[in-house]
């Protein structure tokens, strides 16, 4: 099936937001739980001890729509305009009842104490928390949808990004494995066809310019090793490239 662009990033971004809005109100479960509360999950449901019903996308989504929001309005830096939107929509909600920090939904102590700060006045690459997390990745879709033909121009702005929320550069190379994906599917390759070491090659750009932008060089090449690891055994069952 021949897609335009335009449908494969439409999709892209409808599953992104349908994902969120699936995953969420079992975030942080185990197989084992989900296995026992819900046998297979296969339909949305309401996040328990949050107001958030069924089929509503989590923090996550909201930021990869603010990320969106962002490169449309200032395609030659995002990433300040990005960091103002999150502090925008802290303090515009700060009065609706039953939210936890403004608009935001279900943010975590990091996130919360990076946008503080912001809206303290930090700089926007100077507000980050220690954190190797995935929430980057999550979000950085939207830069592979606009960059998808300029892997130089992509590396350089998922690095920028990621400063936004963090400082550990296996947390932005991990954002970085997302985005040559997503650039490499809107390019029309297969998963078959795929070439490890382009993307290997790419994440590998994104740690050493990480680590030149941060200043340091812990877990320069953590991330991409265990993704070289994986890739090896991809074909394998699922269990066992995990581990």
């Amino acid at each position: 099936m021949n897609l335009s662009i335009d449908a494969k990033i439409a999709g892209s971004l409808y599953g992104l937001l349908v994902g969120d809005a699936f995953g969420c109100p079992v975030e942080g479960w185990s197989p084992e739980k989900i296995q026992k509360e819900y046998g297979t999950l296969r339909e949305m449901k309401a996040s328990r001890g949050r107001f958030r019903p069924a089929g509503l996308h989590s923090d996550d989504g909201q930021q990869a729509m603010a990320l969106c929001e962002a490169i449309l309005a200032n395609p030659e830096r995002p990433a300040p305009l990005f960091a103002e939107i999150l502090v925008r929509m802290y303090q515009r909600g700060e009065s609706i009842p039953r939210t936890t920090f403004g608009l935001h939904r279900g943010t975590g102590r990091n996130f919360r104490a990076t946008v503080e700060a912001l809206a303290a006045g930090a700089s926007w690459d100077r507000a980050a928390q220690p954190s190797a997390g995935l929430g980057n990745a999550m979000l950085i879709a939207p830069l592979a949808w606009y960059w998808r033909e300029d892997g130089k121009t992509l590396c350089r702005q998922v690095v920028e990004i990621g400063r936004v929320k963090q400082n550990d550069i296996r947390g932005i190379a991990g954002a970085g494995a997302v985005a040559g994906l997503v650039a490499c599917a809107l390019a029309q390759r297969s998963w078959k066809a795929f070439q490890a070491e382009e993307l290997l090659g790419f994440v590998r750009g994104v740690e050493d310019l990480a680590a030149s932008l941060l200043g340091r060089t812990d877990h320069l090449r953590t991330f991409s090793q265990a993704l070289a690891a994986m890739l090896r055994e991809r074909g394998g069952d699922r269990r066992d490239v995990l581990a």
